[in-house]
């Protein structure tokens, strides 16, 4: 594995609570690229007008490869990470339980500013 997919709720997260995702995730030796799905930004996009911080994630989320996936939501970001042999950073619940079915390997944001691997 080498990269990482990161979700709409991690990227709206990380920005409300000041938590530098690029440079925490980049310190963990088996990650060597941060992603987003094409869908994240097509959600971020419609959320953007909204919900706060969404507009903010979306411009960092823009920073990072896009990855394609089908389905949309959590259904896009499993199959982009399956194709791409990539983990997944998200505090989605459903999404992390999701993930670890199919093995693959997740990230979360623990006690609010730190990235740790999801047990």
């Amino acid at each position: 594995m080498s990269g990482i997919i990161v979700d709409t709720n991690s990227l709206i997260y990380a920005l409300k609570n000041k938590v530098d995702i690029r440079s925490q995730l980049l310190l963990f030796p088996e990650i060597s690229a941060l992603y987003v799905t094409d869908c994240t930004i097509a959600e971020l996009q419609g959320l953007s007008s909204r919900v706060p911080f969404a507009s903010g994630a979306l411009k960092l989320a823009l920073t990072f490869p896009q990855l394609h996936g089908s389905g949309r939501g959590d259904d896009c970001i499993l199959d982009a990470a399956s194709a791409s042999g990539s983990a997944i950073l998200t505090n989605d619940r459903l999404l992390l339980d999701r993930a670890r079915s199919a093995g693959i390997r997740t990230y979360s944001i623990h006690g609010g500013r730190k990235i740790g691997v999801s047990l």
